[in-house]
Protein backbone atom coordinates (compact mmCIF):
# COMPACT_ATOMS: atom_id res chain seq x y z
CA UNK A 1 0.00 0.00 0.00
CA UNK A 2 1.25 3.31 -0.85
CA UNK A 3 2.08 6.31 1.29
CA UNK A 4 -0.81 8.04 -0.18
CA UNK A 5 -3.59 5.57 0.12
CA UNK A 6 -2.81 4.93 3.41
CA UNK A 7 -3.43 8.37 4.08
CA UNK A 8 -6.49 8.20 2.71
CA UNK A 9 -7.89 5.22 4.20
CA UNK A 10 -6.57 6.92 7.84
CA UNK A 11 -8.21 10.02 6.66
CA UNK A 12 -11.94 8.15 5.76
CA UNK A 13 -11.74 6.40 8.84
CA UNK A 14 -11.57 9.63 10.73
CA UNK A 15 -14.04 11.45 8.93
CA UNK A 16 -16.22 8.17 9.88
CA UNK A 17 -15.56 8.22 13.47
CA UNK A 18 -16.46 12.13 13.14
CA UNK A 19 -19.61 11.36 11.92
CA UNK A 20 -20.60 8.28 14.14
CA UNK A 21 -19.58 10.88 16.53
CA UNK A 22 -21.58 13.64 15.18
CA UNK A 23 -18.62 15.99 15.02
CA UNK A 24 -17.48 17.84 12.44
CA UNK A 25 -13.95 17.35 11.20
CA UNK A 26 -12.38 20.20 10.54
CA UNK A 27 -8.79 20.37 9.43
CA UNK A 28 -6.11 23.40 8.76
CA UNK A 29 -2.55 22.89 7.27
CA UNK A 30 -1.09 26.22 8.37
CA UNK A 31 -2.22 28.12 10.88
CA UNK A 32 -2.64 31.87 10.30
CA UNK A 33 -3.68 33.23 13.50
CA UNK A 34 -2.20 32.67 17.41
CA UNK A 35 -3.57 33.43 20.91
CA UNK A 36 -0.26 34.54 22.63
CA UNK A 37 0.62 33.66 26.33
CA UNK A 38 2.66 36.05 27.81
CA UNK A 39 3.99 35.36 31.83
CA UNK A 40 5.57 37.52 34.35
CA UNK A 41 6.35 36.20 37.45
CA UNK A 42 8.59 36.91 40.49
CA UNK A 43 11.23 34.91 41.39
CA UNK A 44 10.06 34.13 44.58
CA UNK A 45 8.23 30.80 46.91
CA UNK A 46 5.14 31.73 45.37
CA UNK A 47 5.82 33.20 42.04
CA UNK A 48 8.07 29.48 41.46
CA UNK A 49 4.92 28.15 42.40
CA UNK A 50 2.25 30.11 40.03
CA UNK A 51 5.04 29.73 37.45
CA UNK A 52 5.10 25.89 37.61
CA UNK A 53 1.46 25.96 38.04
CA UNK A 54 1.29 28.10 34.43
CA UNK A 55 3.50 26.14 33.48
CA UNK A 56 1.69 22.84 33.75
CA UNK A 57 -2.06 23.60 32.77
CA UNK A 58 -0.52 25.61 29.62
CA UNK A 59 0.91 22.56 28.34
CA UNK A 60 -2.13 21.03 29.73
CA UNK A 61 -4.30 23.06 26.81
CA UNK A 62 -2.05 22.69 24.15
CA UNK A 63 0.34 25.91 24.54
CA UNK A 64 3.73 25.45 23.16
CA UNK A 65 6.67 27.35 24.11
CA UNK A 66 7.74 30.24 21.85
CA UNK A 67 10.26 31.99 23.71
CA UNK A 68 11.29 32.60 27.55
CA UNK A 69 7.97 34.06 28.84
CA UNK A 70 5.64 33.64 25.51
CA UNK A 71 3.73 30.49 24.53
CA UNK A 72 1.65 30.25 21.55
CA UNK A 73 -1.54 27.95 20.60
CA UNK A 74 -3.47 28.44 17.56
CA UNK A 75 -6.58 30.67 17.94
CA UNK A 76 -10.00 29.06 18.17
CA UNK A 77 -12.79 29.96 20.86
CA UNK A 78 -12.16 27.03 22.55
CA UNK A 79 -8.45 27.93 22.89
CA UNK A 80 -10.01 31.22 24.32
CA UNK A 81 -12.01 29.51 27.05
CA UNK A 82 -9.51 27.48 28.03
CA UNK A 83 -6.83 30.28 28.54
CA UNK A 84 -9.42 32.12 30.40
CA UNK A 85 -9.07 29.60 33.08
CA UNK A 86 -5.19 29.61 32.75
CA UNK A 87 -5.21 33.33 33.66
CA UNK A 88 -5.62 33.70 36.69
CA UNK A 89 -2.68 32.51 38.10
CA UNK A 90 -0.04 35.07 38.06
CA UNK A 91 0.23 37.70 36.13
CA UNK A 92 -0.41 36.55 32.57
CA UNK A 93 -1.53 38.39 29.48
CA UNK A 94 -3.02 36.89 26.41
CA UNK A 95 -2.60 38.68 23.11
CA UNK A 96 -4.43 37.66 19.36
CA UNK A 97 -1.75 37.79 16.70
CA UNK A 98 -1.77 37.39 12.97
CA UNK A 99 2.03 37.17 11.34
CA UNK A 100 2.84 39.63 8.43
CA UNK A 101 4.70 37.38 6.63
CA UNK A 102 2.80 33.74 5.89
CA UNK A 103 6.38 32.00 5.84
CA UNK A 104 6.10 33.06 9.56
CA UNK A 105 3.16 30.91 9.49
CA UNK A 106 4.58 28.25 8.30
CA UNK A 107 7.15 28.50 10.75
CA UNK A 108 5.62 28.66 13.73
CA UNK A 109 2.71 25.87 12.43
CA UNK A 110 6.00 23.22 12.03
CA UNK A 111 7.70 24.42 15.23
CA UNK A 112 3.71 23.74 17.11
CA UNK A 113 3.23 20.74 15.76
CA UNK A 114 6.61 19.50 16.47
CA UNK A 115 6.07 20.51 19.70
CA UNK A 116 2.32 18.31 19.91
CA UNK A 117 4.30 15.61 17.90
CA UNK A 118 7.14 15.37 21.00
CA UNK A 119 4.23 15.28 23.57
CA UNK A 120 2.34 12.22 21.47
CA UNK A 121 5.40 10.27 21.29
CA UNK A 122 5.93 10.39 25.10
CA UNK A 123 2.26 9.35 25.69
CA UNK A 124 2.94 6.46 22.96
CA UNK A 125 5.78 5.35 25.15
CA UNK A 126 3.04 5.92 28.03
CA UNK A 127 0.96 3.49 26.07
CA UNK A 128 3.37 0.89 25.27
CA UNK A 129 4.11 0.89 29.39
CA UNK A 130 0.69 0.47 30.16
CA UNK A 131 0.23 -2.55 27.61
CA UNK A 132 3.47 -4.20 28.60
CA UNK A 133 1.97 -3.97 32.50
CA UNK A 134 -0.67 -5.61 31.23
CA UNK A 135 0.95 -8.44 29.95
CA UNK A 136 3.30 -8.50 33.14
CA UNK A 137 0.10 -8.48 35.32
CA UNK A 138 0.70 -5.49 37.01
CA UNK A 139 -2.56 -4.44 37.47
CA UNK A 140 -2.30 -2.27 40.28
CA UNK A 141 0.37 -0.08 39.22
CA UNK A 142 -1.58 -0.14 35.92
CA UNK A 143 -4.17 1.18 37.76
CA UNK A 144 -1.97 4.13 39.40
CA UNK A 145 -0.10 4.89 35.71
CA UNK A 146 -3.61 5.19 34.28
CA UNK A 147 -4.46 8.04 36.10
CA UNK A 148 -2.17 10.23 34.83
CA UNK A 149 -2.26 8.45 31.30
CA UNK A 150 -5.97 9.16 31.16
CA UNK A 151 -5.48 12.84 32.10
CA UNK A 152 -2.50 13.05 29.19
CA UNK A 153 -4.77 11.58 26.67
CA UNK A 154 -7.85 13.91 27.26
CA UNK A 155 -5.59 17.04 27.36
CA UNK A 156 -3.64 15.87 24.28
CA UNK A 157 -6.81 14.80 22.20
CA UNK A 158 -8.18 18.73 22.86
CA UNK A 159 -5.01 20.57 21.68
CA UNK A 160 -5.20 17.86 18.60
CA UNK A 161 -8.91 19.30 18.05
CA UNK A 162 -8.22 22.58 18.62
CA UNK A 163 -5.21 22.66 15.83
CA UNK A 164 -7.45 21.10 13.48
CA UNK A 165 -4.38 19.38 12.26
CA UNK A 166 -5.09 15.86 9.71
CA UNK A 167 -1.45 14.59 10.44
CA UNK A 168 -1.97 15.10 14.34
CA UNK A 169 -5.70 13.90 14.53
CA UNK A 170 -4.01 10.49 12.53
CA UNK A 171 -1.16 10.06 15.04
CA UNK A 172 -3.65 10.93 18.30
CA UNK A 173 -6.03 8.52 16.91
CA UNK A 174 -3.20 5.33 16.39
CA UNK A 175 -1.96 5.91 19.86
CA UNK A 176 -5.88 5.88 21.58
CA UNK A 177 -6.66 2.92 19.38
CA UNK A 178 -3.67 1.29 21.59
CA UNK A 179 -4.90 2.71 24.28
CA UNK A 180 -8.20 0.63 24.51
CA UNK A 181 -6.09 -2.40 25.27
CA UNK A 182 -4.33 -1.31 28.11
Amino acid sequence: MTMTMERENQTVELETTAKLAGVELKTKAICDKWLLLCYDMPHSEAGDKARADFLAEAKKIGACKNTESVYLIPYSAAAGEAILKLAVVGTVRVFTSQSLEPIQDIELTHNYDQEIKDRLKELSHRVDRSLEMVKEGKLKALENYRVITDEQMASLGEAVLRRESLDLAIIYEAIKARYVYA
